[in-house]
C-alpha cells in the first residue's frame, strides 16, 4: 500500500510539474505583460463579465475510508463554475484560485497526513517561481467576479472534468474565464 501511495505521489508532483511550466509559459511570453491591463494571462477578455462561484457539496451515497480505513466520510464534491454574469465586479487575483486549489486536497482528517503533499499552491508552483514573481502571480487580477449575479438566459455548457488531484482547477482558470466571456 505505502508503495501505491508514493507512485501516485510521484505521478501527481509529474502532473503538478507540467501544469506549473505551461502556465510559467504562459506567464512568460511577452503578450503577458503587465503593460497590457486588458489582457488576463495573455487572454482577451471577451464582450460578456465573467462570474465565478464554487460548490462545496458532500455525496453521501459514496464514502471515502480514511485512517487505514477506521473512519469513512461522505465523498467531497467541489465544483467549479464560471458563467456569464450581469454586470463587471472586483475581479478575483489569481491568489484566490490558489487558495482553492489547496482547499480542493481532503482535510487531513481524510488524506492520512498525505495533504501537505498534495496542495497545489505553496508547492510546485511556488517553487517555479522566484518568490517576488510568484507574489506578483498571486496579486494579478483575473476576469472573473465572485459569486457575480449570472446574467438572465440560456448559454452553452462547457463541462471539464478533472477528475480528484489530476488537475487544479488553476490550469483552467483562464480559459475558462474566456470562454464565459464569450457567453
Amino acid at each position: 500500500m505505502a508503495k501505491r501511495n508514493r507512485a501516485v505521489l510521484r505521478k501527481r508532483a509529474r502532473e503538478i510539474l507540467t501544469a506549473v511550466v505551461m502556465l510559467f509559459a504562459l506567464l512568460s511570453h511577452p503578450a503577458t505583460t503587465m503593460a497590457q491591463p486588458r489582457a488576463s494571462l495573455g487572454l482577451e477578455p471577451g464582450a460578456y463579465p465573467v462570474g465565478f462561484r464554487l460548490f462545496a457539496e458532500q455525496d453521501h451515497s459514496r464514502s471515502v475510508a480514511a485512517n487505514k480505513g477506521t473512519a469513512t466520510y461522505p465523498r467531497p464534491i467541489r465544483v467549479y463554475v464560471w458563467y456569464r454574469a450581469v454586470a463587471a465586479g472586483t475581479p478575483m487575483p489569481f491568489g484566490r484560485y490558489a487558495v482553492l486549489a489547496d482547499e480542493d486536497v481532503w482535510p487531513a482528517e481524510m488524506s492520512d497526513g498525505a495533504r501537505d503533499v498534495l496542495r497545489f499552491s505553496r508547492g510546485p508552483l511556488a517553487r517555479s517561481l522566484e518568490p517576488s514573481a510568484f507574489e506578483a502571480l498571486l496579486k494579478r487580477p483575473m476576469r472573473a467576479a465572485e459569486n457575480a449575479s449570472p446574467a438572465p438566459g440560456r448559454f452553452p455548457l462547457i463541462a471539464i472534468g478533472q477528475g480528484l488531484y489530476y488537475e487544479s482547477p488553476i490550469a483552467f482558470a483562464a480559459l475558462a474565464e474566456f470562454l464565459a466571456g464569450r457567453g
